[in-house]
C-alpha cells in the first residue's frame, strides 16, 4: 500500500474505534456497505462476498454471538469506511479506476485479518472454530 492510501488508512483506524463503540452509527455504516457492494455491477461476485463476510463478521461480533480481537474489528470496519468514502484517493466516479483504491485498501483488510475472517468463516459453516469454542 503506497504512503498516502496508508496514512488515510490510519487515520480511518481511529475513526472506526470510535463507531465500534457505537451500535447506532455502526449499524449504518454496515448498511451502506451492504448497499454499496450489492449496487455497484463492477465488482465481482468474490470481492461482494468478501465484503459481505467482514459485514456479518462485525454484526456477530457486535452482538455478541462471535468473538474477534478488537483490531481485527478495527481494520474491518476501516477498510468499510474507505469503501463507502467517494472521494477518497481515486474518487469513485472516475470510470474504470475509481474503486482500484477501494480494491487496494479492503484487499489488504482482508490479507491483514485473513486468520480472522476465516475462522469467522468456519465458525459459520459450524458453529464453533477452536478460539470460540469454550468447551474443548
Amino acid at each position: 500500500m503506497d504512503k498516502k492510501l496508508k496514512s488515510k488508512f490510519e487515520r480511518l483506524l481511529s475513526r472506526a474505534d470510535s463507531i465500534l463503540k457505537d451500535k447506532n452509527r455502526l449499524a449504518k455504516v454496515l448498511s451502506e456497505s451492504q448497499a454499496k457492494a450489492k449496487a455497484n455491477p463492477n465488482f465481482t461476485s468474490d470481492f461482494q462476498q468478501e465484503i459481505s463476510a467482514l459485514i456479518r463478521l462485525l454484526k456477530s461480533s457486535i452482538q455478541g454471538s462471535y468473538k474477534v480481537p478488537w483490531k481485527a474489528l478495527t481494520y474491518a470496519l476501516a477498510g468499510l469506511l474507505y469503501f463507502l468514502n467517494p472521494m477518497d484517493l481515486l474518487p469513485d466516479f472516475i470510470i474504470g479506476a475509481g474503486f482500484f483504491d477501494d480494491i487496494a485498501v479492503l484487499g489488504f483488510v482482508f490479507k491483514t485479518i485473513q486468520t480472522d475472517i476465516q475462522n469467522f468463516l468456519e465458525w459459520e459453516r459450524t458453529g464453533k472454530t477452536a478460539s470460540n469454542d469454550k468447551s474443548e
